[in-house]
């Protein structure tokens, strides 16, 4: 079986002496360096012992996996002529080594001799490892997330790679982030991104650190959403499809209503990520499809919001908000009426039914059909109630169900003259309801925990019980 003898050579000239004396070298067996630093070759050219050197892939400007590849290709294929190789590393020889890790999954024998690197390498990188720090050997670079969500330690650094190393960073971390250089000899450099390539001239090989970006930015979040929809990436996500996508869009709404409505400021900031993802995901199968992007979305909502704001900017006067709202659904339903998308006074069928009624009124109203004021709208309540009582006791389902939608939609109309948003009356409804059960499922509880054995004039009771504590 062919052998190949993994060396950790240190910043130390007279001790990689020694470690290359433990190998018997001679001109036959091929010596490969993954970078000629003065301290690794004194030996080898005191000896004059000729060796290869794989910075030059480096400087080459293929990608890093590529230089991974040819390291490992060249290795493995003169194991196999010569029967026994030499690989020289600086420091560890495993601690995030990615040639020596592939050669691991290999058929050859690797014989490792270590240094005092082996160690003094793990104790300087030591302060810099924290929870879910990601070990990134230089030759696995590409596989960096596109967004750092975790501090990340870049071993194996060497000459001829700052360049295409900024080029992979500068689009994952901002101009200005901190990198600590960790020298093979133990010496320690703060500098920023844009710095990086004043670290081509060190000849020792060195590890970098980077702490994750302190906060995300939008594109860290469009980047997110575009990997996991990567043919690589997350298989739920991949599956999904505009139409799939609806639930997930009301459900986060009414969350940060929810949010709103409970007062709860931390849980309103979550709840407006989770919409926002929603918003960010659809672009992404829009762009997909070559249908329309994000910044066409942009660009759309921001025109509309100038376009209709005329007053501040554009020449035109308006006296109080109510002008303001009244102006913008004139423009609203011009533009759509225009376009031949609705009618001017249809509302999206997709809107839950309270806030179409809503919208529906508002518009008949916009357009002179309306109640000159609230006692108009109180009558038609009554009228309606009257007719679904009549219709109720004739049991007739088909007129019920009908009658039925008319009294709701007085209903509406009444809260619309008051100003009030009949879904989110009705919420807080449902809310009020939900507290004052429990308070009866906890008095039952206490007595047994069976609802059968108490009357509904019983249950009642605590049901005022309840309404008198404020719940």
């Amino acid at each position: 079986m062919a052998v190949i003898y993994v060396l950790s050579l240190s910043a130390d000239a007279r001790e990689n002496e020694n470690i290359w004396k433990e190998v018997e070298l001679n001109e036959e067996i091929p010596i490969f360096i993954r970078s000629p630093y003065p301290a690794a070759v004194t030996y080898l050219q005191k000896k004059k012992l000729s060796f290869t050197s794989f910075e030059k892939l480096f400087a080459e400007g293929t990608s890093f996996n590529a230089v991974k590849e040819q390291i490992v290709e060249q290795l493995t294929s003169a194991a196999l002529e010569k029967g026994k190789v030499v690989y020289a590393v600086s420091g560890s020889t495993q601690f995030g080594e990615a040639a020596v890790a592939t050669l691991l999954q290999e058929n050859y024998e690797l014989v490792f001799i270590t240094s005092t690197a082996e160690e003094e390498q793990r104790k300087l990188l030591l302060p810099f490892f924290a929870d879910n720090l990601l070990l990134v050997d230089i030759l696995n670079a590409e596989k960096l997330p596109e967004v750092p969500g975790f501090p990340v330690l870049i071993t194996g650094v060497v000459r001829g790679t700052a360049a295409q190393l900024y080029a992979l960073l500068k689009g994952r971390y901002p101009q200005g982030h901190k990198l600590i250089s960790i020298s093979l000899d133990g010496v320690k450099k703060g500098f920023p991104l844009e710095n990086l390539s004043a670290m081509e001239y060190d000849l020792v090989p060195y590890s970098l650190f980077l702490a994750s970006p302190d906060q995300c930015t939008f594109d860290d979040l469009v980047r997110v959403m575009r990997r996991l929809r990567a043919p690589d990436g997350c298989p739920w996500d991949r599956q999904q499809d505009h139409r799939s996508l609806r639930t997930y869009v009301l459900e986060e709404a009414y969350e940060v209503v929810e949010a709103i409505n409970k007062n709860d400021l931390l849980e309103l900031q979550e709840e407006l990520g989770d919409l926002l993802l929603q918003v960010v995901f659809h672009c992404q199968l829009a762009t997909e499809a070559q249908n329309f992007g994000l910044a066409e979305v942009i660009n759309g909502i921001t025109a509309k919001l100038i376009r209709r704001h005329p007053h501040v900017f554009a020449d035109q006067q308006v006296r109080n908000t109510d002008e303001v709202l009244k102006r913008w659904e004139e423009l609203k339903r011009k533009e759509k009426f225009a376009q031949g998308r609705t009618t001017k006074i249809s509302a999206e069928h997709s809107l839950p039914a309270l806030m179409r009624a809503l919208k529906v009124q508002r518009r008949a109203s916009d357009l002179g059909f309306d109640w000159p004021g609230i006692e108009g709208s109180v009558a038609k309540l009554a009228e309606e109630l009257a007719e679904f009582e009549d219709v109720y006791k004739n049991g007739d389902s088909v007129r019920i169900e009908e009658e039925l939608g008319d009294l709701l939609f007085s209903i509406v109309n009444v809260a619309r003259f008051l100003g009030i948003d009949p879904e989110l009356s009705l919420i807080r409804a449902v809310d009020k309801f939900i507290r004052r059960f429990r308070y009866i499922e906890n008095q039952v509880q206490r007595e047994g925990g069976d609802f059968s054995h108490f009357t509904l004039a019983e249950l009642d009771n605590w049901w005022n019980e309840a309404k008198n504590k404020g719940f």
